[in-house]
């Protein structure tokens, strides 16, 4: 019995030590990548719909590495149960909108027992630096 319990506490702290290594090694990678937000904007169709789970959509790596921003725009086809079942990019840059509806396609609207659509904009936007002062 001692020995099971031996080994699960070295299961779980080489899984704990992984885990934070990992951890560092993203946040390590992060400070290379200049500060952006995303901005989420939703028309609808509908004046009833009403996002109840929402996956924010993250900022490219690559994407910020190269200072791209835009608005991505995409149409959005909703079910009867709230479950988003068609994604149709209308604009945005190319290096954004894989992101943007990989996050959209996973959101849930409560049901309205009618199928409906709505627009959402994604915006992305890095941090804009400071200006040095001139003397």
């Amino acid at each position: 019995m001692l020995f099971r319990q031996q080994v699960k506490f070295i299961v779980l702290s080489c899984t704990l030590f992984i885990g934070v290594g990992w951890l560092l090694a993203f946040a390590q990678e992060k400070k290379d990548v200049p500060e952006g937000k995303v901005n989420i904007e939703e028309s609808t169709h509908t004046k009833k719909a009403e996002i109840i789970h929402m996956v924010k959509p993250p900022y490219p790596v690559e994407a910020k590495k190269q200072g791209i921003e835009g608005l991505v725009r995409i149409d959005v086809t909703v079910n009867k149960q709230g479950e988003v079942i068609g994604t149709e990019v209308r604009s945005g840059p190319k290096e954004l909108r894989e992101a943007a509806v990989n996050s959209v396609r996973q959101w849930r609207y409560k049901p309205l027992n009618v199928e409906f659509k709505v627009t959402v904009d994604v915006n992305y936007e890095l941090g804009k630096k400071k200006e040095a002062s001139k003397s």
